[in-house]
């Protein structure tokens, strides 16, 4: 008993519309290779947009609000932290006089 597959089934309907955009598989697959002489990627980017390009936004800007809503309740103790770890990195890459390899 073997496998039929169906004229229509996903893959050719996913080819039929790669074909439909101007688009050839390979240009899907490698999207920063030249091809006749234009770069495709931001086709691919323009259709992916368009695509769910609503879903993106929404998700982008409710994850941005989440992560400023973070940082407006965090106290000075968390920024002063952060900028001594950064001061004393600095001054051991600043060290002129001993070789400095972070591990």
């Amino acid at each position: 008993m073997g496998i039929a597959m169906q004229e229509d089934d996903t893959i050719t309907q996913r080819a039929r519309v790669f074909t439909a955009d101007g688009f050839t598989m390979a240009q899907w697959l490698f999207p920063f290779s030249e091809i006749e002489g234009t770069l495709i990627w931001n086709k691919v980017l323009f259709r992916l947009l368009n695509w769910q390009g609503t879903l993106i936004w929404k998700w982008l800007n409710w994850q941005g609000t989440l992560i400023w809503n973070w940082l407006n309740r965090q106290g000075c103790g968390f920024y002063q932290a952060g900028l001594n770890e950064l001061v004393l990195h600095s001054y051991k890459c600043l060290n002129r006089f001993g070789e400095y390899v972070e591990k």
